[in-house]
């Protein structure tokens, strides 16, 4: 039961944000979290590390740009691009705004669940707990608490088992001897349950009906004032931003995935280890947990921090290679004083004075850059909009 086990990875993974958003030590504050979504920030976080770079253009030989980035035993740019990675294309990449897309934006905000005393109906979501039993004793493993589904959504695998079983029942209501769910699913511990005598006992712990509220001038009044939004215009307008950002998130991940590094630098390589080890341990730490505990109760497997590392390194040599062939690796002053006073508030800083004692200007310069090469890449796709606003 995958999904199950998401409602509990959503959940945790929730708790650790809120904790890293109260910690006062810059461990666990992300610059990308108000660049991009969570989705993409764990492909791009490792991009922060103390790089520095320099460019002398020789005057007869413009394509001969000299860089010199922490980490990375490289000459050129043409070095970079040659022998260390193969850039995916960045541009006319093409992509579908879909109604889908813009629905779902507008349901966290317009949708909710309000608990009703009464037997579950289609599109109600069912909170269950779900007590796994082999040959008749109870198995912790594969026992879970505080579980959601959606009445007529959840269609595939254990999970429409469940679905179909609490439909028609109300809180309190108890199904035993289940059968149909696959225990290796859930197991939190790796056990194999083939083979053996497997049943569940589901108990429905509350029903909550589904609510949409309208979209007028008077709800977005009550719901965003404080944002600065009063019209149904200005929500919508807020909408497509947020849409915008996704877009360019997706895009982004499709130039990584399209890009292939041929080899990694050394120190470069080391270093994006490191950091991305230090996030992870930190998050364990939140949790009162070692760092094996947490992956284990997270469901990741050495080959997905594996991944990451390649991913982070990856994305970091093609977004220098992006803004040295595209010519905008330089950043103002101006621009990284701009960049201090609009974010310092959403990370909780009273003053960029007090922002400054945690980040480094290279830091800066380095998200700046990074923002800029994705910005590129949205600027210069194919982007359609087959969406129409409700």
């Amino acid at each position: 039961m995958s999904e199950e086990n998401n409602n509990m990875t959503e959940q945790q993974e929730n708790a650790v944000e809120t904790k890293q958003e109260e910690a006062s030590q810059k461990k666990g504050i992300n610059i990308w979290s108000v660049i991009f979504p969570v989705a993409v920030v764990l492909i791009l976080g490792a991009f922060f590390g103390v790089v520095l770079i320099n460019k002398n253009i020789n005057d007869q030989k413009e394509d001969q740009k000299k860089i010199s980035i922490t980490g990375y035993d490289v000459k050129s740019v043409d070095d970079l691009c040659n022998n260390y990675i193969q850039i995916g294309k960045y541009k006319g990449l093409q992509y579908e705004v879909t109604q889908e897309m813009f629905d779902e934006l507008l349901a966290e905000d317009t949708q909710y669940y309000e608990t009703v005393e009464r037997k579950s109906r289609d599109t109600d979501s069912v909170s269950f707990n779900i007590t796994g039993y082999v040959d008749g004793k109870k198995d912790k493993n594969i026992t879970l608490k505080d579980q959601e589904v959606i009445v007529g959504e959840d269609t595939d695998g254990s999970f429409k088992v469940v679905s179909d079983l609490v439909k028609g029942k109300k809180a309190g209501d108890e199904i035993k001897d289940v059968q149909g769910i696959d225990p290796n699913e859930i197991s939190d511990d790796g056990t194999d349950y083939t083979g053996k005598n497997v049943t569940f006992t589901i108990k429905v712990v509350s029903v909550s009906k589904l609510v949409v509220d309208q979209v007028t001038d008077q709800w977005v009044k009550e719901n965003f004032e404080e944002e600065g939004f009063t019209t149904v215009k200005d929500y919508y307008e807020y909408i497509e931003d947020s849409l915008e950002q996704e877009v360019m998130s997706d895009l982004w991940e499709k130039v990584v995935s399209g890009s292939v590094c041929k080899k990694y630098p050394e120190d470069a390589y080391s270093r994006i280890i490191e950091e991305v080890d230090q996030d992870y341990a930190y998050e364990a730490d939140q949790w009162g947990m070692e760092t094996d505990e947490y992956y284990k109760v997270m469901q990741y497997t050495e080959e997905d921090i594996e991944k990451e590392y390649e991913n982070e390194m990856t994305s970091e040599m093609a977004a220098w290679v992006i803004a040295f062939q595209e010519d905008f690796y330089e950043v103002s002053d101006e621009e990284i004083e701009d960049w201090w006073l609009s974010n310092y508030e959403e990370y909780g800083y009273d003053s960029v004075e007090d922002m400054k004692q945690d980040y480094k200007e290279e830091e800066i310069v380095r998200a700046i850059v990074l923002q800029k090469a994705a910005e590129f890449v949205y600027d210069n796709a194919k982007i359609t909009k087959s969406y129409t606003k409700k």
